[in-house]
Parts: C-alpha cells; structure tokens; sequence
C-alpha cells in the first residue's frame, strides 16, 4: 500500500500567502483576468455574469 501525503491548511504553502498573492497566482494560471473576473474564454458568459452580480452585492 502505498502512502500519499495530503497537505492540510497549516503546512500548504497556498493558505501561507496574502490574497493578493493568491490572486496573482489565479491570474497567472488564466483562471482570473487582470480586473479580477472570470477569463471569459474558459468560462461561461452564465458564470461570469453570477459572479459579477455576487461582488455587486458586497
């Protein structure tokens, strides 16, 4: 059997860094545009659309 480590919130580098580092890392990534939203061309205009409308409401 073979062991596989899972890394949890205190030792994952990802919860280690600021949110704007974590936003860069998205945007890096093509997962965020350079505004903040969804990249249109991996995303749907329905998911783009909810996601303005959520941060409208903050």
């Amino acid at each position: 059997m073979q062991a596989v480590y899972v890394p949890n919130r205190e030792n994952s580098d990802y919860f280690q860094t600021t949110k704007e580092q974590r936003a860069q890392l998205l945007i890096k990534a093509n997962i965020l545009d350079k505004d903040g939203y969804y990249v249109e061309r991996f995303f749907s205009a329905e998911t783009i659309k909810k996601d303005k409308a959520k941060r409208q409401d903050k």
